[in-house]
């Protein structure tokens, strides 16, 4: 988390000396009515600022530490910090707040700088970041939060040290997805992650979008890419997960890399801020009806769209070209439908005649396995009809 941190004691590196005379020169000197400014130098790292006060003389020589987000840095320069009431931290309490953590997943051994500079412009802009490394060649370059022989040990392959050993980059790559994956979709269910990025090039792409489009509709996450001028279907599926062109390999920090990067992370750290907005609103009441249309069942659908809305249901309308039909499917299979109005089919035709719109040989499926999954479809869709019909 970057963090200001704030003591009315001097560093602990000065001496014993020392600090007895700065506690002797505090103790004889006049106590001011005015508040106490920050009349020090503010050394800045990665992650947090360290400030250290010069105090009044009512200070006791005790050392007190106070932790407050980057968002009151402003509010403490420009209106000091006062001794008394405990140095006033209730006009600092408003600021106290979680930061959100952003998930920066890559390949630290070929591009650890390049993801270094990702998180330092992620940082500055009051975030905490956590590093995770899905190398599969050499050591890494930055230090990971979370190492790649973890994230390999996740993909549930026995066999994985092994496999690395044999430097088979295809089998690596796969590995290290379903490990990537199984990683962060963890992170996500504990709440310990709210947002995800990732740089690459035909590896690290091939990892961070196939870990990153497992994960819930909503949930903010990007992915800057070599491939992502091309086609990304493989890559992006069904999720929302948003590709942004590197223009520039991934290899090495210029001034077109860094634009894109500071951009990408721009656009993430909007993204997150937008989920926990939304995360404090309350949720919407109407239940989901999900409804397929394609030109020949436009007027259909829309009339059914109407009925149902009116009986107070909420409509979701996906085009039956394919990637609509997988779209709406996997939106069943997360569990937020209440129903489904199944009327354009054309899908199933492309896929056995051998069109170009097939949504896949799984077509229809997820309404099935939801109705086994969950009992209370079959009174829902019973509801939905009686409504309907009265």
């Amino acid at each position: 988390m970057s963090i200001l941190l704030i003591t009315t004691s001097s560093p602990r590196r000065i001496a014993g000396k020392r600090r007895k005379q700065l506690s002797s020169k505090r103790s004889s000197a006049p106590a001011s009515p005015r508040p106490n400014r920050i009349r020090n130098r503010i050394d800045i790292s990665l992650h947090s600022f360290r400030v250290n006060l010069r105090t009044s003389a009512e200070d006791s020589g005790a050392e007190k530490l106070v932790i407050v987000p980057l968002p009151g840095l402003r509010y403490i320069l420009e209106g000091g910090v006062s001794r008394s009431h405990n140095l006033q931290l209730r006009p600092f309490l408003s600021l106290f707040r979680r930061m959100p953590t952003i998930a920066i997943l890559g390949t630290f051994d070929t591009k650890g700088a390049e993801h270094e500079f990702l998180a330092e412009t992620i940082a500055r802009q009051g975030f905490s970041t956590l590093l995770i490394d899905v190398s599969t060649l050499d050591n890494p370059t930055l230090g990971p939060d979370i190492a790649s022989a973890e994230v390999a040990a996740r993909a549930g392959n026995p066999a994985w040290k092994e496999l690395l050993t044999r430097h088979d980059r295809g089998a690596s790559i796969a590995l290290m997805a379903t490990g990537a994956a199984n990683v962060l979709g963890k992170l996500v269910a504990d709440g310990k992650i709210h947002g995800a990025i990732s740089l690459g090039g035909g590896g690290g792409t091939a990892i961070g979008s196939a870990a990153m489009r497992v994960l819930p509709i909503g949930f903010p996450k990007v992915m800057v890419s070599t491939l992502a001028s091309g086609q990304t279907a493989p890559y992006i599926g069904t999720s929302d997960l948003v590709m942004i062109p590197a223009i520039v390999d991934v290899a090495g920090l210029n001034r077109i890399s860094r634009m894109i990067f500071e951009n990408a992370a721009g656009a993430l750290c909007g993204m997150v801020n937008a989920a926990e907005a939304r995360r404090g609103q309350p949720p919407a009441g109407k239940p989901l009806i999900v409804a397929s249309m394609f030109g020949n069942t436009t007027v259909c659908v829309n009339e059914a769209k109407r009925l149902v809305e009116a009986a107070g249901y909420e409509v979701l309308v996906f085009h039956a070209t394919g990637t609509g039909g997988r779209s709406m499917e996997a939106l069943i299979a997360t569990g937020l439908v209440a129903g489904v109005l199944d009327l354009t089919t054309t899908e199933w035709a492309d896929e056995y005649v051998g069109g170009i719109l097939t949504a896949g040989p799984t077509r229809l499926e997820a309404a099935g396995l939801a109705v086994e999954e969950k009992v209370g479809f079959y009174r829902l869709r019973y509801r939905l009809y009686e409504r309907l019909r009265l």
